[in-house]
């Protein structure tokens, strides 16, 4: 792809402003009749930024904005109806940021969860993927790293963030996102892998470029001062020894008491929240705490600790985020999902970002946001108010499974039958649903197939004058 402009550099950060704010004078169209009259008329930034970009770019920004009803036409080229649905778009988006709490929202996301499908002989009938490379650009590159480096207490210098802001944006062009949409039986999934998690990135890679610096900083705390020479008599203390000897030395000395104490705080903490650490990991993450004087701070607990909440090929997880990772299963299969075929290796991510302090129900919306395609709007607007497939088909799922005689939990939602009840117009009533279950092959072998059956026969006997 094309080095990319203001919509791609607006992938992860917060909406853009829906005008620009450099001013210019243009003069009216009776300028020569009125004297020289002139209006001052704003630039906007979302129209100059596709002025300059290239066809293809155009296209797939169009492309997205009439997936998004924002746009009724697709286009390769520059137009003004093009430049008011891109700004409109922005601006909407912004809106949609502030009042649903999310401001790691991007304008891409919000074009996707608000596209209608693809219907008609235009209409994919494989699978389609998308990749896309999102950089940002150098001010919000810049921002990032500075951000990072000021919470690790480094003050760096201009060349350092422009470096690491170059080093960035090299790693975001080697981690682009895929998408992989696919319609089965009137259901569009969405499968997102890929991408980069800048933050995590920064903050991992300047601490190992910076350890020095940054222990540096460290030893300049008068706590931090103390127990270096605490671990120091330690050192000296415990030098040799191994087993209960080690064990008992240690327990001697106040560094090793608050170390042990530190681990054990590790060991429990990776328990509740189902983080996966070794004996020797505990211990690292431990010593680093203690020796920096953070044993009490939770905060610097869970960031050490948060990259070691792995979700496994059988999807087990203990602690609290397994119990997140339940409630995302739950809510998957109730709109007819398998949360790790619909959504990969996301799921690893939105669990570590839930421990790291974000809603469980932005998730959970995501999940009712792909479940919705395909669905009629009056459905789709049930879902984006909370309201899961699972109950929106309760009624079509006790009908059928009171017809064929079958439990209602033996019934999936990816059931052709039971989604045949709702169609990409409109739903059916449930009479009509009655006479479509008894079409099916399976409603002849019930018990009360034979009995309507027993109850025809009777009733043309009963007409002959054969029955009483």
């Amino acid at each position: 792809m094309a080095e990319e402009g203001a919509f791609w550099n607006n992938w992860k950060n917060s909406a853009l402003p829906s005008s620009g704010s450099t001013i210019s004078n243009a003069q009216g169209g009776y300028a020569g009749y009125k004297g020289g009259q002139s209006s001052t008329v704003a630039t906007d930034p979302f129209a100059v930024d596709l002025l300059n970009k290239s066809p293809a770019e155009i296209k797939e920004i169009a492309d997205l904005l009439v997936s998004a009803r924002y746009l009724s036409k697709t286009t390769s080229k520059y137009n003004k109806t093009l430049a008011d649905a891109y700004s409109r778009a922005n601006s909407e988006f912004a809106v949609e940021a502030s009042r649903t709490g999310r401001p790691a929202l991007t304008l891409r996301e919000f074009l996707v969860e608000n596209a209608s499908p693809a219907t008609g002989a235009g209409a994919p009938k494989g699978p389609s993927t998308q990749r896309t490379t999102r950089v940002d650009d150098d001010t919000t590159a810049d921002a990032r790293v500075a951000k990072v480096f000021q919470e690790l207490g480094i003050d760096a210098t201009p060349e350092q963030i422009k470096e690491w802001r170059k080093k960035l944006q090299a790693e975001q062009k080697k981690n682009p996102i895929t998408t992989k949409y696919v319609t089965k039986n009137g259901l569009t999934t969405a499968d997102t892998t890929g991408g980069l998690d800048e933050n995590f990135w920064l903050e991992q890679n300047i601490s190992k470029a910076f350890k020095s610096t940054i222990d540096a900083n460290a030893l300049k705390d008068p706590e931090v001062e103390k127990r270096a020479k605490l671990k120091s008599v330690y050192n000296q203390v415990t030098k040799g020894l191994t087993g209960d000897a080690l064990t008992s030395a240690a327990s001697k000395t106040e560094y090793g008491r608050g170390l042990a104490e530190t681990i054990n705080r590790v060991k429990e903490y990776a328990l509740e929240s189902g983080a996966t650490i070794t004996d020797d990991e505990a211990r690292a993450f431990a010593e680093e705490i203690f020796d920096s004087g953070q044993d009490a701070d939770i905060a610097t607990v869970r960031a050490l600790l948060r990259g070691k909440i792995v979700v496994g090929k059988d999807g087990v997880l203990g602690g609290r985020a397994g119990r997140n990772l339940a409630d995302l299963q739950k809510t998957a299969k109730a709109n007819g999902l398998d949360l790790n075929k619909s959504f990969g290796g996301q799921v690893q991510d939105w669990i570590q970002n839930i421990e790291a302090g974000e809603s469980v129900e932005t998730y959970k919306q995501i999940i009712r946001s792909v479940a919705k395609l395909g669905l009629p709007d009056k459905v789709g607007g049930l879902l984006d108010q909370g309201v899961d497939l699972e109950t929106i088909y309760t009624p079509y799922r006790r009908q059928m499974a009171t017809l064929l005689e079958v439990d209602e939990d033996a019934i999936s939602l990816d059931d052709p039958l039971l989604r045949a009840a709702i169609g990409p117009d409109k739903e059916q009533t449930l009479y009509d649903y009655k006479k479509m279950i008894r079409k099916d092959p399976r409603w002849q072998y019930t018990d009360n197939a034979s009995e309507e059956v027993s109850d025809i026969a009777l009733e043309v006997l009963r007409d002959f004058g054969l029955q009483g």
